[in-house]
């Protein structure tokens, strides 16, 4: 266990970078401009779930890269004091990217890297995390989920998915009815309570909410 200060010359973007992290370790660095992205080495055995949690510089971004600097999880916005939780199935060396949204934020921050134990949690726990404890935590707003139970049915629209598209929906919404007994009508309809599209590149959701209930969602 360590604490690494980046006071031996700027952490480098890239495979070159002089810095390394181990398990019990925490990073000190600096993001001394706004597009400053600092490389972190750091070796990985498979198998180990990693926790790695980056606080202080204002919307911060973490991705993970191989040996070889191809992305393995691509960075994305997340609060400061969040969490990046990984498993490699390959054991070898991996770069943690520390960088903040749109490159408008520098500052100083911390990385710490510890191993994870994933707590376990009842179904009800869990369902409550998904619809509360996740808004909550994420953007300190209300609650969010959809007004419907147990063998009640929502209508979906896929038709703007390629038929590959569709059909990775289709069993996507299937494993859904299959743990939750919630039924999916397809439909050609703009009021679909969820509709699906590849018009932009990621995954990602928006929904209309009111008073905690969704009452739509673009995926």
């Amino acid at each position: 266990m360590a604490t690494i200060s980046e006071n031996n010359g700027d952490a480098s973007t890239g495979t070159g970078t002089t810095y390394t992290i181990s398990l019990g370790d925490e990073f000190k660095g600096t993001l001394d401009t706004a597009d400053d992205k600092d490389w972190i080495k750091v070796e990985l055995t498979a198998g180990i779930i990693y926790d790695f949690t980056l606080s202080g510089v204002d919307s911060p971004e973490l991705g993970l890269f191989d040996s070889s600097g191809n992305p393995v999880v691509s960075g994305g916005i997340i609060p400061s004091g969040a969490k990046l939780i990984y498993s490699p199935k390959v054991t070898g060396t991996y770069y943690i990217q520390i960088g903040s949204e749109e490159s408008d934020h520098s500052g100083e921050y911390e990385l710490s890297l510890v191993e994870n134990t994933i707590p376990e949690g009842s179904y009800d726990e869990i369902a409550d995390y998904l619809t509360n404890g996740y808004w909550e935590f994420k953007e300190g707003g209300e609650r969010r989920a959809f007004d419907v139970t147990t063998e009640g049915s929502l209508t979906v629209n896929i038709t703007a998915l390629t038929a590959d598209g569709q059909q990775l929906a289709i069993w996507a919404l299937e494993a859904w009815s299959d743990v939750t007994g919630i039924q999916f009508v397809f439909v050609d309809d703009e009021n679909a309570r969820i509709t699906f599209d590849d018009d932009e590149p990621g995954g990602f959701a928006n929904s209309v909410v009111n008073d905690g209930v969704i009452v739509s969602s673009n995926v």
